[in-house]
């Protein structure tokens, strides 16, 4: 693997590896409902990550056009499903999740514009925040702290913003007078 975001997994209608080695991989996003139209990303079937998709529902994935056509070639891939190892899982020992595939969406060049077609590793899963365990595999994890939190802090970086934004006169920076 190339990176901690990427997960192992086999689709639905293949034999799952013996071997972890063998298993194909993807890149892995945990993310919000909101994710899809702040980025962008076109939804092409079905549909993307709920609110309803939490931690008691049924666990979904959404998939990108370079794994449904490398791995459901020729068929419709939602409702199909592919097995992901679960986040918290002993290595030795590993646990593996079923998700449902409920939607496919357009490819985001994770390698950049001139060098995503060179990378091997294409195929990209997104997965509901929701549903995710903890653990640092997730990109997902927040600091957390037992100490009382600090006040006065948005006010001030509110203040700076806000000074940074307009000038310090009030006005929007770039905005024709």
């Amino acid at each position: 693997m190339e990176g901690d975001n990427e997960v192992g997994f086999w689709p639905e209608g293949q034999q799952q590896p013996t071997r972890q080695a063998d298993l194909a991989n993807a890149l892995q996003y945990v993310v919000e409902p909101e994710y899809l139209k702040t980025m962008r990303i076109p939804l092409l079937r079905g549909r993307f990550i709920s609110e309803g998709d939490d931690e008691h529902s049924a666990r979904i994935a959404v998939i990108d056009t370079s794994l449904a056509q490398k791995y459901f070639a020729g068929q419709d891939p939602i409702g199909k499903h592919i097995n992901v190892l679960d986040f918290n899982s002993d290595p030795t020992q590993p646990i593996w999740m079923q998700l449902v595939v409920v939607g496919v969406v357009g490819h985001v060049k994770q390698w950049g514009l001139a060098a995503d077609a060179a990378q091997p590793l294409q195929a990209q899963v997104y997965r509901p925040f929701m549903q995710a365990s903890e653990g640092p595999a997730l990109g997902g994890a927040g600091p957390r702290s037992n100490a009382e939190p600090v006040t006065g802090v948005a006010p001030v970086a509110g203040n700076a913003l806000g000074a940074a934004l307009t000038g310090g006169n009030g006005e929007t920076a770039g905005a024709a007078p």
